[in-house]
C-alpha cells in the first residue's frame, strides 16, 4: 500500500487531500490497485463557495475527476475512491499515481492555488512454476520449462520415442481428466503449479495373415501387439486328397514353421501359409528307355520291334497294384496294348519285343500305363524311325541322314556331315540342285581315273574357295583352269611317288589365283589378311645390276605349331638356259610376312652362288 498528501501551503491548518493505493492480487496474472482519496482538515474549516475540482492518475490512466466542496467542513472526508486492474509481467513493477486537488482560497493570509502529489506502488510479478516431463519407458524427453502464471502454455515440439511404440501426447491424471496435449499446442488456464507430464504411449500392432494355399477353412487374421506373444488359431484348413502338415513361411515352403495353437512372438506381420501333403499320389514311372530291336530282343537301330524298360512304384496309401500296359500306335492311330505280368508295390519292366514289323522308316509312339486301385500314370514317347547317312531307294531317291522318298528327290535331315569317302563311278555326278533346278555346285568324274572337276560353266562363286584335307594318290592331281578354259595341274603326285608342281610362264590363270598386294617391300614386316588361305606364292622382285624384275614361287608349309614358314624357293626365269635357284629370306606367321631384304641366289652353272638386295614388288595369292 502507498499513501500520497497534498502539500499544506501556509501553516500547519492548511487542508490537505490524500490519496491511498493498495495493490491486491486477485489472480496470478492481475493486480487490483484499489484506490481512496480523502480531505483531510486541520481543526479550522475554510470558508469557500462551490465545489473544487480533484484529478486521479494510475498509471498514465486517470481513474478518478470531479470537484468536492470543502467548505466548513474540518476533519477527514472521503472524496472519491476505485479500483484499477493492472496485468502481472513475469517481474515487479512499480506503477506511478498522482493526485491533484484546486484548494482555490487564502488561509492565514496565503493564497493556495492547486495541489499535487505523486507517489509509486509495487506490483508482484506473476508466478512461476517448473513443468518437468517423464518418457515413461521411453528416451528423449524434453528438459523443464518454466510456466509463468496466468500465461497461456505452449508445449515443446520436441518429441520422445520408444521402440515398437507410438508417441499418442503428454498427459497428468490430475489435470482436465488425463487430457493428451500435443507437442507445439498451445493451452490455455493450465494450473499455476509445478506439474510432471507423461508420455502417453500405444503399442505397434502386426497382422498375422492365414492363407489355406489351395485349400479351404483357413482361420481369420490375428492381431500381435508388440512384445507380447501371440498365440496362434487352432482352426487348421482343409484340402480334398490332402493332409494339413501346418503352416509355413511361403507358398512352397518344405518346413513347416508353426504348428496351429502355437506361439508366435516376432514383431512382425506375416502370412503363413498351409502346407499340405497328398493323401495319395498317382503311380510313378521313372528311368524309362525306348530303343528298336529285333524280334529276339537284339537292340539294333534297323530292329522293326521295339525294347522297352522302365522303373515304376505306387504310394505307401495305395491299395496296390491292378495292371501295366504297353502299347504302341502309329501317330494319330489306335492304341496296340499288352499287359505286363508285375506285382507288389513297386519294379522294374523289361519287354523287349513291343509290336510288330514297325516299320524302320516311321516313328512310333509308344505308351506306358500303369493303374492302381485309387488312380493310374500314362507315359508316352517315342520310337524313332531309323537315321541313315545316305540311303537310296529304288525309284532313284536319295535320302541324307534319314529314309530316301519314293521318288527321284533328295530328302537332308538339316545339316549333312560326311566324313568318309564319297566314289564317283564312271559316268556318275553328284550335284547340288537350286529351288530352279540348276544345280550350283557339281562334282563329275572326269576324263582320268580318280579325277573329280568342279562344272564351272554353271558354278558362280563370290568368294574364295577353300579345301582342307586333300589327299593325293599315285596318279592323282589337283586342277586349276586356266584363262584359256583348258585344265592344268597345280599339283600332282606322279607314278614315283613323288610331288610335281606346274605352271605356266606366266602364271596360273583361273579361279584360285588372286593378286593380294603390290608396292615396294625392302624389309620389314607386312601383314596381310588372306595370307594364311594359301599355301603357293608367286612372288615379284626387282633388283641386282640391270634392276630387272623376276617372278618367283615360294610355298609356304605349316610346322607342328601350325605356324606358316617359308618353303623352298622355286625356279624363276634367267638368262639364256641358266634358270637360277631362289632361296627367300621371307616367313609367314598367321597374316605376318618378314622379309630380310635379302635372296640368295644359286646360278647352275660355274659362276657358284651369291646373295644380292631385293625389292618385292608384287605378291600373288595361287592357291
Amino acid at each position: 500500500m502507498a499513501t500520497i498528501l497534498t502539500p499544506q501551503w501556509s501553516n500547519s491548518y492548511s487542508p490537505q487531500v490524500r490519496l491511498t493505493v493498495n495493490a491486491v492480487n486477485a489472480s496470478s496474472s492481475i493486480t487490483n490497485l484499489n484506490w481512496t482519496l480523502e480531505y483531510v482538515g486541520h481543526g479550522y474549516p475554510p470558508h469557500t463557495t462551490g465545489g473544487r475540482a480533484y484529478l486521479v492518475v494510475i498509471a498514465g490512466e486517470t481513474v478518478g475527476s470531479g470537484s468536492y466542496d470543502i467548505n466548513g467542513k474540518t476533519g477527514t472526508y472521503t472524496i472519491a475512491n476505485g479500483t484499477k486492474q493492472v496485468t502481472r509481467q513475469k517481474s515487479n513493477q512499480n506503477i506511478s499515481f498522482s493526485v491533484s486537488f484546486a484548494f482555490n482560497l487564502t488561509w492565514s493570509g496565503v493564497y493556495g492555488g492547486t495541489k499535487s502529489a505523486s507517489g509509486s506502488v509495487t506490483v508482484q510479478a506473476r508466478s512461476s512454476n517448473t513443468y518437468s516431463f517423464n518418457a515413461n519407458g521411453g528416451s528423449g524427453a524434453p528438459s523443464a520449462v518454466t510456466k509463468w502464471g496466468g500465461i497461456d502454455f505452449t508445449f515443446p515440439t520436441g518429441k520422445p520415442s520408444r521402440t515398437g511404440y507410438e508417441f499418442n501426447g503428454w498427459y497428468n491424471s490430475d489435470i482436465n481428466s488425463g487430457t493428451l496435449y500435443q507437442p507445439g499446442q498451445t493451452v490455455h488456464d493450465l494450473p499455476d503449479q509445478a506439474v510432471t507430464w507423461y508420455a502417453s504411449w500405444t503399442a505397434n500392432t502386426f497382422t498375422v495373415t492365414y492363407n489355406a494355399n489351395y485349400g479351404t477353412g483357413a482361420p481369420g487374421s490375428q492381431t500381435k501387439v508388440y512384445d507380447v506373444d501371440l498365440i496362434l488359431s487352432s482352426t487348421q484348413p482343409t484340402r480334398e486328397n490332402h493332409i494339413f502338415l501346418g503352416w509355413g513361411t511361403a507358398p512352397l515352403a518344405t518346413t513347416v514353421a508353426y504348428a496351429p495353437g502355437a506361439t508366435y512372438s516376432a514383431n512382425a506381420s506375416i502370412t503363413l501359409y498351409a502346407m499340405w501333403r497328398l493323401a495319395y499320389n498317382p503311380p510313378v514311372i521313372e528311368n524309362v528307355k525306348i530303343d528298336r530291336s529285333t524280334s529276339l530282343g537284339t537292340i539294333t537301330d534297323e530292329g522293326d520291334m521295339a525294347a522297352v524298360s522302365f522303373d515304376w512304384r505306387l504310394d505307401e496309401n495305395s491299395g496296390g497294384l491292378e495292371s501295366i500296359k504297353v502299347g504302341y500306335r502309329r501317330e494319330g492311330g489306335s492304341w496296340f496294348d499288352s499287359t505286363v505280368t508285375a506285382s507288389g508295390m513297386s519294379g522294374h519292366v523289361e519287354k523287349k519285343t513291343v509290336g510288330l514289323m514297325l516299320s524302320t522308316e516311321n516313328s512310333y509312339e509308344i505308351r506306358i500305363l500303369v493303374t492302381d486301385d485309387k488312380g493310374s500314370t500314362e507315359y508316352i514317347g517315342t520310337l524313332p524311325a531309323t537315321k541313315y547317312i545316305i540311303d537310296f531307294s529304288p525309284e532313284g531317291g536319295i535320302g541324307f541322314g534319314k529314309p530316301a522318298p519314293d521318288d527321284q528327290t533328295i530328302r537332308c535331315y538339316k545339316d549333312f556331315y560326311h566324313e568318309s569317302p564319297v566314289y564317283v563311278v564312271g559316268g556318275q555326278s553328284i550335284y547340288f540342285e537350286d529351288s530352279d533346278g540348276e544345280y550350283s555346285i557339281r562334282l563329275v568324274r572326269g576324263s582320268q581315273p580318280g579325277m573329280l572337276t568342279t562344272n564351272l560353266d554353271r558354278w558362280d562363286i563370290n568368294g574364295d574357295l577353300y579345301i582342307d584335307n586333300v589327299h593325293l594318290r599315285n596318279n592323282m592331281a589337283l586342277m586349276g583352269q586356266l584363262t584359256s578354259g583348258s585344265y592344268s595341274a597345280i599339283v600332282k603326285l606322279n607314278s614315283s611317288d613323288q610331288v610335281e608342281l606346274n605352271w605356266t610362264s606366266g602364271g596360273l590363270r583361273g579361279r584360285v589365283r588372286k593378286q593380294l598386294w603390290s608396292g615396294t617391300w625392302s624389309s620389314g614386316s607386312l601383314t596381310l589378311a588372306e595370307v594364311p588361305f594359301y599355301n603357293m606364292f608367286l612372288i615379284s622382285f626387282s633388283g641386282g645390276t640391270n634392276d630387272t624384275t623376276e617372278d618367283g614361287y615360294l610355298i609356304a608349309n605349316r610346322d607342328a605349331t601350325g605356324k606358316r614358314i617359308s618353303g623352298i624357293g622355286a625356279v624363276i626365269g634367267g638368262t639364256g638356259n641358266s634358270p637360277r635357284i631362289v632361296c627367300c629370306d621371307i616367313t609367314v606367321d598367321g597374316t605376318k610376312l618378314t622379309y630380310s631384304g635379302l635372296t640368295m641366289t644359286a646360278i647352275t652353272s660355274s659362276i657358284g652362288s651369291f646373295k644380292t638386295a631385293r625389292k618385292i614388288r608384287r605378291i600373288v595369292g595361287l592357291f
